[in-house]
């Protein structure tokens, strides 16, 4: 089975590595060297520490070097996991196991290499049920001062399992730097050689999954939540300072940024990834990062707005759908579609609904749709926007008090605000929980008014 949203007619190793290595992008050559860095590495023995430390840098290598863009292929990988991780126990507070499908308990590793054996030799039309790499958890790490006396080689085995199974335990912050100079000095000359940074890089890449996880839990556990936002901050702004030139080093402070709401710092950091994007041939990061910066042009609720006119507009999103068709071709767009899917339908719909504007037609933002004096037709006065601006008595949905000026929510455009704390405190107290169901609701109002309106005015012509 298949860790991967790929099948292997579509899978982009294929399509890259048969791409000529004359013929291929920066990017598309550095994707190539990722899968085969991992390639090379799947038939290294993992019996000691140091033999899965080994394994480990080089697996790590490949995932920094394709980012978040090259799968593993789970049957190599998975049974390399759950032999490693006893390794580093004691760090992580929880193990990678064999588990039974259909009961969820926990094998041993001889009864799941008896049934890996028997679903291979029943072929793949068999319904064959196989067992799955999981997580025994082993409850917390008692004693913090493990990792004041962790070992480099330690260190990497626990950031590769921690990037297999997503574990969040406590101590993820804990790891003395003093292991990245260690790890720096190994593999020297060769090709999977990182350097002090570039495994700092990794380590904070290994702890954005289960931090973001803590920010979304559900039932929300503001305290863990509180901490995780703290953490992924400074993460968010330590890559950048690491590596300045690399495109990826910014799509964590993107992710950040949007994700509590700070829109002059999501246009800044999503402008630069988009720019180095676009500079390095990084289709993913041009693509990933125009789609947040136009969107956030739009709609964003910015402190200095900077003048954009529908030339600008018109360009960035032909260049963006242009990198979209590159990544559809080596079967990636999936990923970022999958990251900013409603962005991109929100900033196409503006573009729509302004189509007959010239290129030099300075835009009206934040935008609101044509009905609030972009010179299109009038909506219906049943629009929530326009309902929103007729109240004549609106308050502050953070602090409920009376403000004459509100800022808005730049997401469901729903919610008023008197500031940027009250918005913040809006957003962490349960607007982030609600803020796409009120933006879809508010769409479908609009788009019903607007459709109840056209039947009228074809009412009307037909009677004429």
């Amino acid at each position: 089975m298949h860790n991967s949203i790929y099948s292997d007619e579509l899978d982009p190793k294929l399509v890259i590595l048969a791409i000529p290595e004359a013929q291929r992008t920066p990017f598309q050559r550095d994707y190539a060297k990722a899968v085969m860095a991992i390639r090379a590495a799947a038939d290294l023995p993992v019996n000691t520490l140091a033999d899965a430390a080994n394994y480990a840098r080089r697996m790590l290598y490949g995932q920094w070097l394709g980012a978040v863009m090259v799968t593993l292929d789970s049957k190599s990988v998975a049974p390399k996991s759950v032999a490693v991780s006893p390794y580093v126990e004691r760090f992580t507070a929880a193990r990678c196991c064999w588990m039974d499908p259909a009961t969820q308990d926990e094998l041993s590793n001889a009864e799941a290499a008896r049934r890996l054996r028997r679903a291979q030799q029943a072929g793949s039309g068999a319904a064959v049920l196989e067992p799955f790499m999981g997580v025994s958890f082993l409850g917390n790490v008692t004693d913090r001062t493990v990792y004041d006396r962790m070992t480099a080689d330690e260190l990497v085995v626990t950031l590769f399992v921690m990037r297999r199974s997503t574990l969040l335990h406590k101590g993820g912050g804990a790891y003395s730097r003093s292991c990245f100079p260690a790890l720096a000095a190994m593999d020297v000359g060769e090709p999977h050689h990182m350097t002090a940074p570039q495994w700092e890089t990794v380590w904070i890449e290994s702890l954005t999954t289960p931090l973001f996880t803590a920010i979304r839990s559900d039932p929300p556990e503001p305290a863990s939540a509180g901490q995780a936002i703290d953490s992924l901050t400074y993460m968010a702004h330590r890559l950048p300072l690491l590596d300045s030139d690399r495109a990826m080093s910014y799509r964590l402070l993107v992710m950040v940024t949007a994700e509590v709401g700070d829109d002059d710092a999501l246009l800044s950091s999503a402008s630069v990834l988009a720019r180095l994007g676009e500079a390095q041939s990084h289709d993913y990061a041009f693509a990933f990062g125009t789609c947040l910066r136009m969107h956030t042009l739009l709609y964003g609720i910015l402190s200095v707005r900077p003048r954009v006119t529908m030339g600008e507009l018109r360009a960035a999103v032909a260049k963006a759908h242009e990198a979209r068709k590159r990544l559809k071709k080596m079967y990636l767009w999936g990923l970022v579609q999958q990251a900013v899917r409603s962005q991109m339908t929100d900033v196409q719909r503006a573009l729509d609904e302004m189509e007959d504007l010239p290129d030099t037609a300075v835009l009206q933002l934040p935008y609101k749709g044509r009905a609030e004096g972009s010179g299109g037709p009038a909506a219906s006065t049943n629009s929530p926007a326009v309902q929103a601006g007729a109240d004549s008595k609106p308050i502050c949905d953070g602090c409920h008090k009376r403000f004459l000026q509100y800022l808005r929510c730049g997401g469901c455009r729903q919610r008023r605000y008197c500031g940027k704390e009250c918005q913040t405190k809006d957003w962490r107290g349960g607007h982030k929980a609600t803020c796409k169901q009120l933006a879809a609701a508010a769409r479908a109002e609009a788009e019903a008014a607007v459709q109840a309106g056209s039947k009228t005015e074809q009412g009307t012509g037909e009677r004429a």
